[in-house]
């Protein structure tokens, strides 16, 4: 799994499981109702408790991004990247951020000129 664990962070591990796979969900790397690895694989693969990606995977599946088979395990839900509650979620957050930027007056063209670089080469430095 390609997901990246900051135990300095502050950030709850079980919440860097859950922006990890919704990460992958909206990249594309993890489709619709591809079978997620177990609770137990995962705990053992990034090293954490399993109650850790147990609580991980009952939230996303509470957001509608994961469901659960009895007997089988977690899949991605359908439509997470098209229209699903990730997108949803992403673009209220970055109309938020519009929003609050507008409201103390940065000028449009920083706001671009930090949505290109963003998206061109990460997160700018100032």
């Amino acid at each position: 799994m390609l997901i990246r664990l900051d135990v300095m962070s502050g950030v709850p591990i079980y919440e860097q499981i859950k922006r990890g796979l919704s990460r992958l969900v909206l990249l594309g790397v993890l489709r619709d109702h591809e079978q997620l690895p177990s609770v137990r694989a995962l705990a053992k693969e990034m090293s954490v408790n399993p109650n850790t990606v147990q609580r991980a995977y009952s939230e996303l599946e509470k957001e509608g991004i994961i469901y659960s088979v009895s007997g089988k395990g977690n899949f991605i839900a359908p439509g997470g990247k098209e229209n699903g509650p990730l997108r949803r979620r992403q673009l209220e957050a970055v109309t938020r951020s519009i929003e609050e930027a507008r409201s103390t007056g940065l000028p449009l063209e920083e706001v671009l000129r930090v949505v290109r670089f963003v998206y061109q080469e990460g997160v700018p430095d100032d």
